[in-house]
């Protein structure tokens, strides 16, 4: 099995597509199940006729834009990019305005208009040119908000250690906050449940409440912007303490302007929290008079020294910068996937310092949902490469419509279908099929072989034929397969009938217990090797239980022989690929049970 080379080993100059931006060739990356780089690059070369180069998790090809449809077909991968911009030793250094400085201009060196026409290829072309506005950037970097982009960093992570002191201290403060913040969120959401929305009281502190009333006093007296105001004002109920202004439940009083649900702090320090409420129709009646009501006599009778503001002393949010305003072109986003223990910088601040170029030079909108474009930031060590998305879900969503407990990704069965070589003619087999995810997908990628799944469970028996249902409905034909309910120690087929076996077994996780897996796999693999053919039979199974699968492989080597496993990723999970060989001795019924027969329940 070939080893994938680390992503920061791949010669960005061997790439035809990114030499040029006026050709027709483009650079594609394909990402996949990490482990079975291989698979993916013998697809493509299969199917596509390119040579690929694999690093972890991924396959870098070149192909010409108009081939790009074809690449979307291919089955073993999971996402599509067009590669717009590779560079390696990336000048990143331990100053974090350094950094910012290099991923902002680094905007200037992709090939964006190749890009934009191999995006426009596989979607849709725009109604207008998405770079005629290109404009020179005009500052160094675009200024950080670690509060924002680093509330949710870990505090031990290699970022957070590697961030000034100024900085780390600032952000674990904010993101404390923050936690606090969410947490009582849920404690309120959680007991508003339980209490009518009109007895829901939010204390803020007296600055606040009579500098917000006397503002909203002062402009309803003189007659100017109270349609605006009141339209602007977020339900909520108010109780001011430490004042001997008191705004009681009975005011109904709502004039909240700041953003409900986020703190505010005043010049003493005190906190107060908007919260919204849902009593509008009052205040649509009476809104007016209970504001001018207690704007009266917060001026009358507040004696706290900060009671009081005027308008031009009320706090409005900072306007937005000039250079962010008549956006045009698609919208779009940049994410950042970034890997590294050297960095200064956290993968949302990359992903703003060129988000921000992007925006400053094509006038380009940022929209973080419903967006056109993405753009994909990848940073490995000092190794850096821009992509724009073509897929806009992954692939391996497909063919399944009734899920279970555990589903095994249609890119993953595949794979693990390429490397049993089904050849035509051949009957393959999955005997623990679960929602028929392999069964479905070999008939759609070998129909020239026959697929049978079977799984003991009645649940999982419907799940895997309405699965099965809606890919022949979807496609129109009747697919090669079929499935039975079954018990995978007593499969009902004579001897030496099937060629292949692939099946992903249960991991003692979601699916059954380690414990029992010790028993099941030996009777699985007795029972398989009865139906397989001698000689020319083979099998690929997929375990986390690596433990169990290796220990009863030795009670049948007899049968099968084990030449290669290689070692994947799923979810986290680094799970084992076991290749098998039938041998060419004949299948003997053993003489004694194994003990563990008995503790699965069979036999007598």
């Amino acid at each position: 099995m070939p080893v994938a080379q680390s992503i920061s080993d791949v010669d960005p100059s061997v790439f035809e597509g990114l030499q040029s931006e006026e050709d027709q060739i483009c650079t594609v990356e394909a990402t996949t199940p990490t482990g079975l780089e291989d698979v993916c690059a013998e697809e493509a070369q299969e199917k596509l006729g390119v040579k690929a180069h694999t690093s972890t998790g991924r396959a870098f090809f070149d192909v010409p834009i108009s081939k790009l449809s074809e690449v979307l077909k291919l089955h073993s991968a999971e996402n599509v990019n067009v590669v717009v911009h590779m560079q390696t030793s990336f000048p990143f250094t331990s100053i974090r305005e350094d950094c910012f400085s290099a991923l902002y201009s680094l905007v200037e060196r992709p090939l964006w208009r190749k890009g934009m026409r191999a995006w426009q290829h596989v979607f849709e072309p725009l109604e207008s040119d998405p770079f005629a506005c290109d404009m020179p950037l005009c500052q160094a970097y675009q200024e950080p908000n670690p509060v924002l982009d680093l509330r949710l960093l870990k505090k031990g992570s290699p970022v957070a250690l590697n961030l000034p002191d100024n900085i780390r201290q600032l952000r674990e403060q904010h993101a404390q906050a923050y936690i606090n913040d969410k947490t009582k969120c849920k404690k309120d959401a959680g007991l508003a449940e339980k209490t009518p929305p009109e007895d829901i009281e939010v204390q803020v502190t007296s600055s606040d409440c009579s500098s917000t009333v006397a503002s909203a006093s002062n402009k309803l007296s003189s007659g100017f912007g109270d349609e605006s105001l009141i339209n602007s004002l977020d339900g909520c109920k108010i109780v001011g303490h430490n004042s001997t202004t008191m705004l009681n439940s009975e005011d109904q009083l709502q004039c909240s302007t700041k953003t409900p649900g986020t703190i505010d702090t005043d010049s003493n320090g005190a906190n107060a929290v908007l919260t919204n409420t849902t009593d509008d129709d009052h205040f649509r009646t009476h809104g007016h008079q209970s504001l001018k009501q207690a704007g009266q006599s917060s001026v009358e009778g507040n004696s706290h020294p900060n009671s009081f503001m005027t308008d031009a002393e009320v706090t409005s949010p900072p306007p937005r910068t000039t250079s962010r305003d008549n956006s045009s072109g698609p919208s779009f986003r940049v994410c950042c996937n970034r890997s590294g223990t050297e960095h200064v910088f956290g993968s949302p601040e990359a992903a703003r310092q060129l988000g921000a170029a992007l925006n400053d030079r094509f006038r380009w909108p940022v929209k973080l949902k419903d967006f056109l474009v993405e753009v994909i930031l990848n940073i490995a060590d000092n190794f850096v490469y821009v992509c724009l998305a073509l897929t806009r879900e992954p692939l391996y969503r497909r063919n399944l419509v009734c899920f279970g407990p555990t589903n095994l990704r249609a890119t993953l069965c595949y794979a693990l279908l390429h490397l049993a070589a089904p050849q035509p003619g051949d009957l393959v087999l999955d005997h623990m099929c679960g929602g028929a995810s392999i069964t479905i997908e070999g008939a759609l990628c070998f129909p020239a072989c026959y697929h049978v799944g079977g799984e003991l469970h009645s649940k999982a028996v419907d799940r895997a034929a309405t699965n099965l249902q809606h890919a022949e409905l979807t496609r129109g034909v009747a697919l090669p397969a079929g499935l039975l309910r079954w018990d995978a120690t007593k499969i009902p087929f004579r001897d030496s009938c099937a060629d292949v076996i692939v099946s992903d077994l249960p991991f003692g996780k979601r699916s059954g217990k380690k414990a029992d897996n010790r028993s099941l796999y030996l009777l699985a693999l007795q029972e398989t090797a009865r139906v397989t053919r001698p000689g020319t039979g083979r099998a690929v199974l997929l375990t986390h239980d690596r433990n169990s699968l290796i220990k009863n492989l030795a009670h049948v080597r007899e049968y099968w022989r084990n030449p290669s496993v290689r070692t994947i990723n799923i979810g986290g999970l680094h799970a084992g690929v076991f290749f098998l060989l039938r041998t060419a001795a004949l299948y003997k019924k053993p003489s004694t049970l194994p003990r563990c027969y008995h503790s699965l329940g069979h036999g007598s």
